[in-house]
């Protein structure tokens, strides 16, 4: 059996279709359409503020949910606790 356990986590668009992200790098809040991640003509995405590329753009409130989540299954099966990666 198993040890390892994912979760999945729905990130809504907005009236336009765009989702927002923010840069690991400069905090920079900015919106991109999620079928431009999945677009093969596009090889990175750079933030509009600093111009770099990020490994992730994920937003502090998603880090978050997935950190409740996370903590919520250990609670009730008395699992090993989950530290933060930030």
């Amino acid at each position: 059996m198993s040890d390892e356990v994912s979760f999945s986590i729905s990130i809504p668009t907005d009236e336009e279709g765009y989702v927002l992200l923010k840069c690991s790098l400069c905090g920079e809040l900015f919106k991109l359409k999620p079928s431009d991640f999945k677009d093969d003509s596009i090889f990175e995405v750079y933030c509009p503020a600093c111009g770099l590329v990020s490994d992730s753009y994920v937003t502090d409130d998603v880090i978050e949910l997935g950190m409740a989540m996370a903590e919520n299954y250990m609670k009730p099966n008395g699992r090993v606790r989950i530290l933060n990666t930030q």
